[in-house]
């Protein structure tokens, strides 16, 4: 019998699940031995974790999937510690906030977590706590291309567009196009556009905007990726939005300029 269960082989289960997908989503599990801690040896655990969790995207059913995994997993403790640590990097590479805590909220504090575990991921779940819409954007002050310092919280505007990118991100080259079409669009309102780089090299980032110029405020932190700014505006990668209201609230934390525009009511 193959390790993944197929719905052709189960007939007392057709008339439970309508396609292979539904089935797959509930059984997928069922030939391994979680008990076993020798699965930690192999590559077997890690490659299952990953496709269950990829028939949760595809479903949409994420927590379902993810409740399934974590429950069997929780046969052994060292295995339950892996899988857990496996499922919260998944959904972070996602930057799936909404499944992250979740996660952290219903299975971070439970016995078999180990304690470095819940010091890790316990620290990242206080910080996504504290950026979600209706709390206030973290404090950033950074230097501005002129050596200027600048505090977000002091920019007068309706609306802040916040914009975490690096000089040698593709997916923020591609979007600056998009970025100064809404910068555009929006000139007419009480809109301010930041662009934060997490550059470490100046020159580089100096050169990047001569070569795509951005008429909005640049700042750039040259601690980069270890630097309070990608800490607790919990940057993990690049391009990284939200939308600040007056207040310096956190509105949003568009996925795309597409859904920038929306916030803007664009």
């Amino acid at each position: 019998m193959s390790i993944v269960p197929r719905l052709a082989d189960h007939p007392e289960y057709h008339i439970h699940y309508a396609n292979e997908q539904s089935f797959l989503q509930e059984h997928f599990l069922d030939n391994i031995d979680f008990s076993c801690e020798w699965l930690l040896s192999t590559p077997l655990l890690a490659e299952r974790t990953e496709q269950l969790l990829m028939i949760g995207e595809a479903s949409g059913n994420r927590e379902r999937v993810t409740e399934i995994l974590l429950s069997r997993a929780m046969e052994n403790d060292a295995i339950f510690r892996y899988t857990l640590d496996q499922v919260l990097a998944f959904y972070e590479s996602r930057q799936n906030e909404e499944m992250m805590l979740w996660i952290t909220e219903h299975y971070l504090d439970g016995e078999c977590a180990s304690v470095e575990l819940q010091l890790e991921w316990g620290e990242k779940q206080e910080i996504l706590k504290h950026l979600q819409p209706g709390k206030p954007a973290p404090a950033l002050i950074l230097k501005e291309q002129n050596g200027e310092t600048i505090d977000l919280h002091a920019i007068q505007a309706d609306r802040v567009v916040l914009y975490f990118w690096t000089s040698w991100c593709v997916h923020c080259h591609t979007a600056i196009e998009s970025l100064q079409r809404l910068y555009q669009a929006a000139s007419g309102k009480d809109v301010e556009f930041v662009s934060v780089s997490l550059d470490e090299n100046e020159d580089e980032w100096r050169s990047a905007l001569d070569e795509n110029p951005m008429p909005w405020i640049h700042l750039r932190d040259p601690e980069s990726w270890g630097s309070d700014s990608a800490r607790r505006f919990y940057v993990t990668a690049t391009p990284r939005y939200f939308v600040l209201g007056a207040d310096k609230t956190i509105v949003a934390k568009p996925k795309s300029p597409e859904e920038i525009a929306y916030y803007l009511g664009l």
